[in-house]
């Protein structure tokens, strides 16, 4: 993958921002030639607009956590943000199997889960 460069105005006239993004390999295995071009592209919304789109996301997720009946102490979501040549952002994954990781933790407490597969899991204080 080549890496390139996508400025992103900042809002407020604060400035903008560089980011390294990787630019994918085109389709059927052909390569760019000639000069490699080392202009930086611009980004088509600001950075705070770009990054407001992770706030929807997050908020689904907490609405759904919260709605767990026995509350956890903990709650941990992560989940990896990446920009794309045009400026846009995606969810990436982390791995071929997730985009997110979700960690729930309790303490003293007794809980019995029963799962899909039928199994039962049981945590003890």
């Amino acid at each position: 993958m080549t890496k390139r460069i996508v400025e992103f105005d900042l809002e407020d006239d604060k400035g903008s921002v560089l980011v390294e993004v990787n630019e994918p390999e085109p389709l059927g295995g052909a390569a760019k030639v000639g000069r490699v071009d080392n202009a930086v592209n611009k980004a088509h919304e600001t950075l705070e607009k770009t990054l407001g789109r992770i706030k929807p996301v997050a908020e689904a997720m907490l609405t759904q956590l919260k709605n767990i009946s026995q509350q956890p102490d903990t709650m941990t979501v992560e989940f990896g943000a990446k920009f794309g040549i045009k400026g846009d952002m995606m969810i990436a994954s982390s791995n071929a199997d997730t985009n997110y990781k979700i960690t729930l933790s309790w303490s003293n407490v007794n809980i019995n889960i029963h799962t899909p597969t039928g199994l039962d899991i049981k945590q003890h204080d």
